[in-house]
C-alpha cells in the first residue's frame, strides 16, 4: 500500500481597512452642545444614554450617530481624554465596512499606548478575537488624543465568527462594581438564576438558565464539560492570559473581561475582551479568601503557569487544569505561543513597529496619562502608576520567557510527530481511508476530524500494536482506518506521553489540515452578494425554461476565486444549506448566478436548495472556515425589480429595474446616475427634453454615446468625434431613458433623461 503525506492548511483573514494596525485611523466627532463633555460625563454617571452627533471616519461622514463615554477605571469625569463608544446605528441604520460600533480606549495605565493593538494582533493567531487599530480622535476639530480602536463583540461579530444568530450571549463582567468577592468566575451559585444577575451581563434576550447550567457543569459535572464548552478555546485563552500576564481577565482578581457565545452545536465559545492592560499593566492576580493578589514586577515575571489551578474561586481553571489530558494540551498551547510570539521576537518587533508608527500622534497628545519620556521608555522601563508599577513590555517578557522555560510544566519533553500519511489523498465520500502517523516518545495518538468549521471535531485513537494497519507493533507508526464522509475533511493530530502533549499543526484546533480537496477560503472583501431578484415573473429565465428567483455573486478581486467549500443559506441557524460544487469559480470582475428554486445543478447554472420570499428574506454567504463572509437582508419586493448593490460591491442597496442579470449594476441603478447634468467633461441639456437633446464633450477625443430604455433595451449607439452632438427625441415615446456617454480614461457617465409628451 502506498501512502501520501497530508497537505497543511493555514489561514490569515484579510483585515478590512478600518482595522488596519499598520496605519492610524482618523475619527472626527461633531457634537453640537457647547457643554458636550459635561453631558457625556453626566450620562456615564447616570442613565448611560447616547448623545446624538456626527462623525467622520477617515473622511466618510455619518450623521445621527450615538456617542457616549465608556469604561470603568479608565473613565473619570476630570479627564479630558475619556474612552468613547460611538454607535453608528443608534438613531438610523448605517455602518462603516459592516461595523456599527466603534470602541475607543484612551491608553489608561499604558505608557506605551500600544498594549491593546499589540495584544489583539498576537491573539488573533490563536483564537477568534477582535481586530484593533490606532486612531487619532478629534471633537469639534480639537485633537483629544491618540486612542486604540477595537472591534466590538456584538451579535454581528458572533454571526461572522460562529455562524449563529440570536443565541445565548453572556458578558463576563459584574453588573455591579467588581471586587475580590465580586467575580464573573462561572462558579455555581445554585438553581435560582437571580443569584447570577449581579455578576454577569446578559447580552441576549434570554440565557440565564443556560448560564446557571454551564456554571453547574463547570463546578460539579466536569465529565460533561466538553459537551457544553469549547475546551480548546478555553485552553488558548488561559495560556494567553498566563504568558502575557493578562490579569484584567478571567485569570485575575475579578475573573472578568470575556464573552461566552453559544454556537449551533449548543457549545459555548469564550471570547477574550479588553486587553488594554495586558503585559502586566493590571498587577492583581487575586488570591484565595478574596485577596487582591497584588504583584510586583518580579512576581509577574515569575507568575506560575498553573496559578489558580487549585483555587475554588476560579472553578474553570481548577476544573480544566485538574484534568491530566487537558492540562497537557494547555501546556502544549503555552509552549507554542511562547515559541512563536515571544522567543521568535515577534512581539518585540511589533512593539517597536507600533511605537514608531504612533510616535508623532503620541507626542501631539497633550491629554495622555504619561509623559513623552515615559512613552519613549515604555518598552524597557518600569513606571509607577498609582499604587503599583507598570512593567516595560520587553522587561516583563524577556524575564518571563526565561522563567517559564525553567518551570516543571514547560521542562517536560513532548512527543515528536514526524509524518502524517493517508492511503488516499483524494478519497471519495463513504470510502475507507487508512491513516498512519509516525511519532516518537508517545503513548497515545489521536486523530480529530470534521467536515465543516461549524461541526464539532470527532476524535479517534490510533494504535501502534500491529493490528490497526500500522505495520509492526511498537515501531513508532500509529495507525487506524476511518470512513470519509466529505470531499473535504479538516483534521489535526494530538500525541501525548505521561508528561506532555503536542499538536500538529501547532495551532490546532484554531488551524488544521485538509484531507481531500482544499477549498479556497474566501476573503471578506472579495466576493459579494451583489444582486437578488426575489419576485421574478418575466425578467430572467433559467435553463429549465422557468422564471425563478436568483442570487448574483460578484468577484471584486483581481484573481479567479473558487467557491468550493463555501455555502449559501437563507437561515443563519443552518448556514450550510447549499454547498457550492467543485467547479464553481468566478473570474475577476465577473458574476456567478445561483437560482434559488430547489432544482438540480446543471453544467450551465447552480441551483440552491432553497427559495426566496418576496415578502422579505435574508441570504448568507459562508466560507470554508465557517465564517460569514457576506449577508443581505431585504424587505417586501416589487415584481421584477431586483435588490442590488449600487454601485457594484458597495454597501449601498437600491431597487434596480430592469434587473441586471450577470451585468454591472452601476449603469442602471438610480444612485449611479449623474444627478447633475454636467461635470468637468460633459454637459447634457435640456432635461426634460421634447425634441433635441444636446451633448457637449469638452475633450477632443471620440466618445461612445448610447441610449437605453429603462428596461435596458438599446435604442441607439454611435461614436462621436464632435465636441457637440445632438439626439433627436421627437420620434420616441414619452418616458424615462438612460443616456450613457463614455469619456476618455475609460470612464462612463450615465444620465437619466425624461422625454416629455
Amino acid at each position: 500500500m502506498s501512502f501520501i503525506v497530508g497537505l497543511a492548511f493555514s489561514f490569515s483573514a484579510k483585515a478590512q481597512s478600518w482595522y488596519n494596525a499598520d496605519s492610524i485611523q482618523k475619527i472626527e466627532l461633531f457634537l453640537s452642545a457647547s457643554n458636550w463633555d459635561f453631558q457625556l460625563d453626566s450620562a456615564k454617571l447616570g442613565s448611560g444614554t447616547y448623545m446624538m452627533g456626527s462623525v467622520k471616519l477617515n473622511g466618510t461622514l455619518f450623521d445621527s450617530v450615538g456617542v457616549k463615554y465608556k469604561g470603568n477605571s479608565s473613565f473619570d469625569s476630570i479627564n479630558v481624554k475619556n474612552p468613547f463608544h460611538i454607535e453608528l446605528n443608534t438613531f438610523k441604520e448605517q455602518n462603516h465596512e459592516g461595523y456599527t460600533d466603534i470602541k475607543l480606549s484612551n491608553g489608561y495605565g499604558d505608557p506605551s499606548l500600544i498594549r491593546e493593538v499589540l495584544s489583539y494582533k498576537i491573539l488573533n493567531n490563536y483564537m477568534k478575537s477582535p481586530k484593533s487599530a490606532f486612531a487619532k480622535v478629534y471633537v469639534n476639530d480639537v485633537y483629544i488624543g491618540l486612542y486604540s480602536s477595537a472591534e466590538s463583540i456584538n451579535e454581528k461579530f458572533c454571526e461572522r465568527n460562529f455562524s449563529a444568530s440570536e443565541s445565548t450571549f453572556i458578558k463576563g463582567n459584574p453588573a455591579i462594581t467588581p471586587g475580590p468577592a465580586v467575580k464573573s468566575n462561572l462558579k455555581y451559585l445554585g438553581d435560582d438564576t437571580t443569584a447570577y444577575y449581579n455578576y454577569y451581563e446578559m447580552k441576549s434576550l434570554s440565557g440565564w438558565t443556560d448560564l446557571k447550567d454551564l456554571c453547574n457543569t463547570i463546578t460539579n459535572k466536569s465529565e460533561s464539560l466538553e459537551k457544553v464548552l469549547d475546551i480548546d478555546k478555553v485552553l488558548w485563552m488561559l495560556a494567553y492570559n498566563s504568558l502575557f500576564v493578562n490579569l484584567d481577565s478571567y485569570s485575575g482578581v475579578f475573573a472578568q473581561n470575556y464573552y461566552l457565545y453559544k454556537d449551533l452545536n449548543g457549545v459555548f465559545n469564550p471570547i477574550v475582551w479588553d486587553v488594554n492592560m495586558n503585559f502586566g499593566a493590571f498587577p492583581f492576580a487575586g488570591s484565595p479568601n478574596n485577596g487582591m493578589g497584588s504583584l510586583s514586577v518580579t512576581n509577574m515575571q515569575q507568575l506560575s503557569p498553573i496559578y489558580h489551578s487549585t483555587h475554588s474561586d476560579w472553578p474553570l481553571m481548577q476544573t480544566v487544569l485538574s484534568n491530566a489530558k487537558w492540562k497537557k494540551k494547555y501546556v502544549a498551547h503555552l509552549k507554542t505561543m511562547l515559541a512563536e510570539s515571544v522567543e521568535s521576537g515577534l512581539y518585540s518587533q511589533l512593539a517597536d513597529q507600533y511605537q514608531t508608527l504612533i510616535r508623532e500622534a503620541s507626542i501631539a497628545d497633550s491629554n495622555k496619562f504619561f509623559s513623552d519620556i515615559q512613552f519613549y521608555g515604555a518598552l524597557t522601563t518600569n513606571y509607577t502608576f498609582g499604587s503599583y508599577q507598570v512593567p516595560g513590555i520587553k522587561t516583563l517578557m524577556e524575564a518571563r520567557a526565561v522563567y517559564l522555560k525553567s518551570t516543571t510544566e514547560l521542562k517536560t519533553t513532548a512527543p515528536s510527530i514526524s509524518k502524517i500519511e493517508f492511503s488516499n489523498s483524494q478519497p471519495t465520500v463513504n470510502s475507507l481511508v487508512v491513516l498512519n502517523v509516525t511519532v516518537s516518545n508517545a503513548t497515545n495518538v489521536y486523530f480529530s476530524y470534521r467536515n465543516t468549521s461549524n461541526d464539532l471535531f470527532s476524535e479517534i485513537e490510533l494504535f501502534d500494536d500491529g493490528k490497526h494497519n500500522d505495520a509492526q507493533a511498537s515501531d513508532g507508526i500509529f495507525g487506524q482506518s476511518f470512513t470519509v464522509t466529505s470531499l473535504s475533511t479538516q483534521y489535526f493530530i494530538y500525541a501525548e506521553n505521561i508528561e506532555a502533549g503536542v499538536f500538529s499543526p501547532a495551532r490546532a484546533q484554531h488551524e488544521f489540515y485538509y484531507l481531500g480537496i482544499q477549498p479556497s477560503v474566501l476573503q471578506n472583501t472579495k466576493i459579494f452578494i451583489n444582486e437578488v431578484l426575489a419576485s421574478n415573473s418575466k425578467s430572467d429565465i433559467n435553463e429549465y425554461g422557468i422564471f425563478t428567483d436568483w442570487i448574483e455573486l460578484y468577484n471584486s478581486s483581481n484573481e479567479t476565486v473558487s467557491l468550493f467549500g463555501s455555502y449559501l443559506s437563507d437561515d443563519i441557524r443552518n448556514p450550510f444549506k447549499y454547498a457550492f460544487p467543485a467547479q464553481a469559480t468566478i473570474e475577476p470582475g465577473k458574476f456567478l448566478i445561483v437560482w434559488a428554486d430547489g432544482l438540480a445543478n446543471t453544467n450551465k447554472y447552480n441551483h440552491a436548495n432553497f427559495t426566496l420570499s418576496s415578502e422579505g428574506d435574508e441570504i448568507f454567504l459562508t466560507n470554508a472556515k465557517g465564517l460569514l463572509m457576506d449577508s443581505v437582508s431585504f424587505g417586501k419586493q416589487t415584481e421584477d425589480v431586483s435588490f442590488g448593490r449600487c454601485p457594484d460591491a458597495s454597501s449601498n442597496f437600491v431597487g434596480i429595474y430592469p434587473a441586471t442579470f450577470m451585468e454591472l449594476n452601476k449603469f442602471f441603478c438610480v444612485s449611479a446616475l449623474d444627478d447633475k447634468l454636467s461635470n468637468s467633461l460633459i454637459k447634457v441639456y435640456p432635461n426634460p427634453v421634447n425634441d433635441i437633446l444636446f451633448i457637449e464633450n469638452s475633450v477632443k477625443e471620440s466618445s461612445i454615446i448610447s441610449l437605453y430604455t429603462l428596461f435596458g433595451k438599446e435604442v441607439l449607439s454611435f461614436e462621436s468625434n464632435q465636441l457637440s452632438s445632438e439626439l433627436n427625441f421627437s420620434g420616441l415615446q414619452a418616458g424615462v431613458y438612460l443616456l450613457k456617454v463614455s469619456v476618455p480614461g475609460n470612464q462612463t457617465k450615465t444620465f437619466k433623461i425624461i422625454k416629455n409628451q
